[in-house]
């Protein structure tokens, strides 16, 4: 209506019809609340068709948690119909992380004689697997000699699911022997140093820690030798060997037969011992007799040695005395008269008389006559010695 202002009876008016046209109705299609950062991207869909996006401010048409990173984000759809009229949706995404694993006393490498173990990691209630089979354990000796893929995978409350992976190497143990021990001793060899290969680990003979293996001090019988060794390098790498070693008896063995002292003039006679076979000593000169003349006066050392099948020798060692015959000494001349007085016969240390071959105290030459007389003084010691 208008009415003009300066002929006031002039008026006119005029009528247009004006349309208000709707919004469109503009929806985001396909997109959830949340997402794991591991999600695969995809490719933002609306209605109607053919609109516009932006995700946080950016034009976009692909909605790649990955590269979008945690955290809240804003997607936008915008759409303009065909009157111009445009319209837009916004939907607040959130791309959650990917939850954080570490293992739990796992190390990089293992020997194949340690124990199994549980396996742990945090945070807990995943699984375990094992060269792709499920486990629970680590069993390096069931595992054997090789690496390993240890993997761990865990999804938490949101859905997200994550792995962990660790190469664990299972290193064989130290191949350990011994040195020089052999199968068996007799109870008398002498004592030696234990030796194996590596050296620097720990023996014992029975359960008991020993550095020498001294037959003499152990039992007769059947004692059990252990080798304990922990490489220094190979993740504490531990082994452990063992050998059976027979301590055998000594024969018992005997001089039979020798008294303990002799006369010089004692006859020879032939050294004998039990078990027979063996040799014989007298002061460290071989001898199979015993032959006092030509020993002589003294202490003799007489020793057996006798060795039986399984190689043991053993020896019986005994002090014979040969003792010397007494020196006797009388009062008679090597000539007398015949008219000489009768002479008492006496000695030293003593004995008795004969006159050819007949007892007799007195020498007498009257009685006797003129000749030659064999007169004998016999005397025996203490020790028996004529």
């Amino acid at each position: 209506n208008y009415v003009s202002p300066t002929d006031p009876g002039c008026f006119n008016d005029i009528t247009q019809i004006v349309e208000v046209k709707p919004l469109p109705v503009v929806t985001l299609t396909g997109l959830n609340n949340a997402y794991c950062i591991t999600a695969p991207s995809f490719a933002l869909t609306g209605t109607p068709a053919n609109g516009t996006f932006t995700i946080n401010g950016t034009a976009a048409t692909q909605f790649n948690p990955l590269a979008l990173g945690a955290g809240n984000h804003t997607v936008v759809y915008s759409f303009t119909d065909g009157n111009g009229c445009t319209n837009t949706n916004t939907k607040s995404v959130v791309v959650n992380p990917l939850p954080v694993l570490a293992f739990v006393g796992l190390n990089n490498s293992y020997c194949e004689s340690n124990p199994a173990f549980n396996l742990s990691a945090t945070p807990t209630g995943g699984t375990f697997t094992i060269n792709g089979t499920t486990a629970t354990q680590f069993n390096a000796t069931t595992l054997g000699i090789n690496n390993h893929t240890v993997v761990y995978t865990f999804t938490d409350a949101n859905g997200c699911t994550n792995t962990l992976s660790r190469s664990v190497a299972v290193i064989a143990k130290p191949v350990l022997s011994f040195v020089g021990l052999n199968v068996s001793y007799c109870a008398n060899n002498p004592s030696f140093a234990l030796q194996a290969t590596p050296a620097g680990g720990t023996f014992k003979i029975d359960g008991n820690t020993v550095t020498q293996f001294n037959a003499s001090s152990l039992a007769v019988g059947m004692r059990t030798v252990t080798y304990d060794y922990t490489s220094p390098t190979n993740a504490g790498c531990f082994n452990t060997i063992s050998q059976i070693v027979e301590i055998k008896a000594l024969p018992v063995v005997t001089l039979t037969g020798l008294n303990t002292s002799y006369c010089v003039t004692a006859p020879s006679f032939a050294l004998t011992g039990t078990p027979a076979g063996g040799t014989f000593t007298i002061n460290g000169t071989a001898a199979t007799q015993f032959n006092p003349a030509s020993l002589g006066a003294g202490n003799q050392s007489v020793v057996y040695s006798f060795t039986d099948a399984n190689g043991c020798t053993n020896t019986a060692t005994q002090s014979v005395t040969i003792n010397a015959l007494p020196v006797l000494t009388n009062n008679l001349s090597v000539a007398y008269c015949l008219s000489s007085a009768i002479v008492n016969m006496t000695g030293t240390p003593g004995g008795t008389f004969t006159i050819n071959g007949t007892a007799a105290t007195q020498f007498n030459p009257g009685g006797l006559g003129i000749g030659t007389y064999t007169v004998v003084q016999s005397f025996t010691d203490a020790n028996g010695c004529s």
